[in-house]
């Protein structure tokens, strides 16, 4: 698993299944029920392991605990996950709820290419790579790329915090209940960020941190609006 990665939320369609989380920066695993599998902290989870304990043993409980995640799987069903996005496909219509209410559609902007970050502010990677974000967005043609993030924060006072802290100026959307991460895209894991082409399709899907001010972040950005913009 990709360590700049935070969560893998599971869950089937009337949210019953039990979700499962690696947080690899703090060293813990855990399961955990809906509501609070938007927790990283291993309080609410429950069940830690610690950098104190022996490499070996951790590494034996780990294993242990991935062998259990398999067999949530198992008893979740295949049809219990939502599937991902798949790169070439149509993304979904989805509707954007700002931190003050308002509601977005993502199909008004088509004819952009559309950089689409799913993060929380309990995730650490995700904290991370915010501010390069801010960089990109001040860095591409907003006529031709545009760059929203999307938290699944329970708490908006919580993202109004971090935007004024980091001063964050690109647009940033709610999704409280998870709806759009688990039920519309099958996020498994926090940050992911899709690149969504002028015509609505799914570019490429980046999960884990990035620096997105980084030369090649900015080249894979722009390469992915010339690869869906034919004659630009």
């Amino acid at each position: 698993m990709d360590r700049s990665a935070c969560i893998i939320p599971i869950q089937n369609r009337n949210d019953s299944c039990v979700g499962f989380v690696f947080g690899p920066l703090s060293g813990y695993v855990c399961f955990f029920r809906r509501p609070i599998y938007a927790a990283q902290s291993s309080l609410l989870c429950g069940i830690e392991i610690t950098r104190r304990l022996p490499t070996c043993l951790k590494r034996m409980l780990q294993w242990l605990m991935w062998g259990a995640f398999s067999l949530v799987l198992t008893a979740c069903g295949a049809s219990g996950i939502p599937a991902e996005v798949s790169e070439g496909k149509v993304f979904p219509e989805i509707i954007l709820t700002g931190v003050d209410g308002s509601t977005k559609s993502l199909k008004s902007l088509r004819g952009k290419l559309v950089v689409v970050n799913l993060w929380a502010t309990w995730c650490h990677p995700c904290r991370n790579e915010m501010p390069s974000l801010e960089r990109l967005s001040q860095a591409v043609d907003p006529r031709k790329i545009a760059v929203v993030a999307i938290s699944v924060d329970t708490d908006k006072n919580l993202v109004q915090e971090f935007i004024l802290q980091y001063r964050l100026t690109f647009p940033i959307y709610m999704d409280q209940g998870m709806t759009i991460a688990n039920r519309q895209l099958g996020v498994q894991a926090f940050p992911t960020t899709y690149l969504v082409g002028p015509d609505g399709r799914l570019v490429s899907k980046i999960a884990g941190e990035r620096d997105w001010s980084a030369p090649e972040a900015m080249r894979l950005v722009q390469d992915a609006y010339r690869r869906a913009s034919p004659g630009q």
